[in-house]
This record gives structure tokens, sequence and C-alpha cells, in this order.
């Protein structure tokens, strides 16, 4: 899997490189290197993967910092999420399907991003519950990744309904809706730890 995953990103971010100086090498012009990259399909596909890999790379990161490996019951029960997730996702975005559009790509990853850490770190807390001792490292490093999550959530949850109270509803009421679920399965998580803790 490991193999597979830096083979990924190294491939994503090759091919990016690789389109970006074709069009320098065919443009010279900074206007026109942006347009070709903006217009061309191929380079769209190339900067677009490489967007992909850059978020599983992040994830990876932030992964390893404040949770360590994963699990292989983690890994499973986060695929089956993921792609759970995904599907009631689609199937809600089509009430605003005239929106569709790089915003609500980029709004999709953010939230995808977001919520596997906070299934992540709800497994975790059940781990907890089933080991004997876990460190105090083990202990900060949740209690922080928890907090930093329900920062995150609050300030994106009061950005889409300031946008949306402004400008009236749009594709920001389905992820409004999203990141409020988030803050309070969140809660409900930080309940759930504090009673393991006390």
């Amino acid at each position: 899997m490991k193999a597979t995953f830096h083979s990924y990103v190294a491939a994503s971010f090759l091919f990016a490189i690789g389109v970006i100086f074709y069009t320098i090498n065919l443009k010279r012009y900074f206007y026109g290197i942006a347009v070709h990259l903006s217009k061309s399909k191929i380079a769209r596909l190339a900067l677009g993967n490489a967007s992909i890999a850059t978020i599983l790379l992040c994830g990876k990161v932030v992964q390893y910092v404040f949770l360590g490996s994963l699990r292989f019951r983690e890994q499973e029960r986060l695929q089956i999420r993921i792609r759970e997730a995904i599907i009631e996702t689609c199937l809600a975005m089509t009430v605003f399907r005239d929106e569709f559009n790089a915003k609500f790509l980029g709004m999709f990853s953010v939230l995808l991003f977001v919520k596997v850490f906070h299934w992540l770190s709800r497994d975790r807390v059940e781990n907890m519950e089933e080991q004997l001792h876990t460190t105090l490292k083990t202990h900060v490093k949740l209690v922080t990744l928890m907090t930093i999550l329900f920062i995150m959530d609050i300030r994106i949850l009061w950005a889409c309904i300031s946008y949306t109270v402004n400008n009236g509803p749009s594709m920001l009421v389905l992820f409004a809706f999203e990141f409020s679920v988030l803050v309070i399965w969140l809660i409900s998580t930080a309940v759930k730890y504090s009673l393991f803790v006390a």
C-alpha cells in the first residue's frame, strides 16, 4: 500500500510539473501560460490530479502527527465510510446541480478531509476504551486533534451560514448542514472521551 501511495503522489507531481514545463516552453509569457493551463483539458487533469495527491499527502502527514499508524480495523471502516460519504454527497448535490463547479469540488474536498479525521478520532476514542494503558502523549495528541477539528468546524460553519444569510440559499446550505452535524458528532466524541478519562 505504501509503495502504491508514494508512487501515485510522485507520478502525479511529475506529470503536473511536466505539463507546466511544456506549457512554459510553448507559450513563454505568463498570460499565455495561465490561459493554456486553464483551457487545456490535459493540463487541468494534471493539475487536478496533483491537487488530489496534495490533499492525500497532507492527510497522511496529519494522520502521522496526531494518530500514528492506523490499525487494520480503522482502515477498513474508513474506506467504507468514505465510499458512503461520497455517494450521500453526490445524491444531495443533485439539488444544487447548477452550482457544480470548482468551488463545490473544493468544499467537498475540505468536507471529506475533515470528516475523515472526525471518524478516526471517534475510532481512536473507542479503541482507547478497549486498551488497558494509554500514554499521556497519545491523550495530548487526540485532544489537540479534536480541538483543531472543532475550531475548523465552527469556522467553516460560520462562513457557510453568513454567506447564505447575505446571498441567499446556495450549495453552502448543504455544507452548513454537514459541518453542523460534524460539530455535534465531535461534541459527542469529546463527551465520550471525557467519560472514559474520568
